[in-house]
């Protein structure tokens, strides 16, 4: 009987010490500061000290040498006569993110920032992944795209940059390019005319070219 109340208090004191320890890996993944958000918050900031206040307001004489299916949706959104913009700020709270085919989503918050000047484009992944902080950084800044995943607060997953990627975030701006519409009307993005439904847009920044097509109904 001895030998099984030492046993028991072994299991109580391991249990106790178990229980402490991730009470404080708990305490330390909600209080630690993050190298992400600070990272995403850092480049947010100086894009915006850099962006001057557009000028002037959507008129027809602006899109007048768009493509018809692009001038129909900016008159369809209603931006004619509305206020041009120099950037945009998008944020998404409750997002469904899928992991792929038969993987379950998870919940993230997404914010997001598209400048017209530049381009330049920069994303903030806020998730986690059981139960353990999961963030992300998306960043298309001067030309140079780049995306890393950090677990933990500091604990980085990924981080990819390279010619593939400065392309891929490229792409992803003029796919973009109509959330704010004053983008679509810059010299970097030359639109042709494909039928009453489509439109090609291609885009050039920072040396590199892209391109892709532009579906309305």
């Amino acid at each position: 009987m001895e030998e099984k109340m030492i046993a028991i208090k072994k299991i109580i004191a391991v249990g106790g010490v178990l229980l402490g320890t991730a009470g404080i890996v708990h305490a330390y993944l909600r209080t630690a500061p993050s190298k992400a958000a600070r990272e995403f918050t850092d480049l947010a900031e100086d894009l915006l000290k850099g962006t001057e206040p557009a000028k002037g307001r959507f008129t027809e004489a602006d899109i007048a040498t768009l493509p018809g299916p692009v001038r129909r949706h900016l008159r369809r959104c209603g931006h004619l006569g509305k206020l041009k913009m120099a950037y945009m700020k998008v944020v998404f709270p409750d997002v469904a993110f899928s992991l792929g085919k038969g993987k379950k989503p998870i919940k993230i918050a997404y914010t997001q920032y598209n400048f017209v000047n530049g381009p330049d484009r920069i994303a903030y992944i806020d998730s986690s992944l059981y139960g353990v902080p999961f963030e992300g950084v998306d960043a298309y800044v001067d030309g140079k795209g780049s995306m890393k995943g950090i677990l933990a607060k500091n604990i980085t997953l990924f981080d990819i940059d390279g010619e593939a990627m400065d392309k891929a975030s490229l792409v992803t701006f003029l796919s973009e390019c109509l959330f704010v519409p004053n983008a679509a009307l810059q010299d970097y993005i030359r639109w042709e005319a494909i039928d009453a439904h489509h439109a090609k847009a291609v885009i050039t920044a920072y040396g590199t070219t892209a391109e892709r097509d532009f579906h309305v109904q």
